[in-house]
C-alpha cells in the first residue's frame, strides 16, 4: 500500500507549470510602470544635465502645472504600488484556488488506492460472512 500511495501521488498531475492569464497583464503593465519612471528620471537627468553644462534648457511641458516628467515618475511609482498591492491579492487568491484544486486531486488519488486496497478487501470479507452467515442457517435449520 505504501507503494501504491507514492506512486499515485506521485502521479497526480497538480497543474503547477500552468501559468495564471492575468500574469503576463501583469508583466506587462509593471514593465510599463518602470519604463515611465525611468522615462522621467532621465528626462529630468537630461534637463539637469543641460543646465549643469549652461546649455540652452527647453521649456518643459506641465499639465495643470505639474511638469511631465514629474507626472511620469509619480504616475509610475503610482502605478506600481498599486500593481504591487493588487498583484498581491490576486495572487494570493489564485494560489487558494490553486491549492485547492490540487488538495482535490491528491484526496481523489488518495481515495483510489484506499478504495483497491482497504475499502474494496474488507467489502469482499463481509460479503464473505454474509455468506457464511447464510450457509450456518441453513446448516442450523433456521
Amino acid at each position: 500500500m505504501p507503494d501504491a500511495l507514492d506512486q499515485a501521488i506521485a502521479g497526480t498531475d497538480l497543474m503547477a507549470s500552468r501559468k495564471s492569464w492575468w500574469w503576463g497583464v501583469f508583466n506587462v503593465a509593471q514593465w510599463l510602470a518602470l519604463l515611465t519612471v525611468l522615462g522621467g528620471l532621465g528626462w529630468l537627468g537630461v534637463l539637469a544635465g543641460l543646465g549643469y553644462l549652461q546649455l540652452p534648457v527647453p521649456e518643459v511641458p506641465k499639465v495643470e502645472g505639474w511638469p511631465v516628467p514629474t507626472l511620469l515618475i509619480g504616475g509610475g511609482v503610482v502605478l506600481g504600488i498599486f500593481l504591487a498591492l493588487t498583484g498581491k491579492f490576486i495572487g494570493s487568491g489564485a494560489a487558494r484556488a490553486r491549492a485547492a484544486r490540487a488538495r482535490k486531486r491528491l484526496r481523489a488519488a488518495v481515495g483510489e488506492v484506499a478504495r483497491d486496497f482497504v475499502v474494496e478487501p474488507v467489502e469482499i470479507e463481509v460479503s464473505r460472512l454474509a455468506s457464511f452467515n447464510a450457509a450456518l442457517k441453513v446448516a442450523g435449520g433456521n
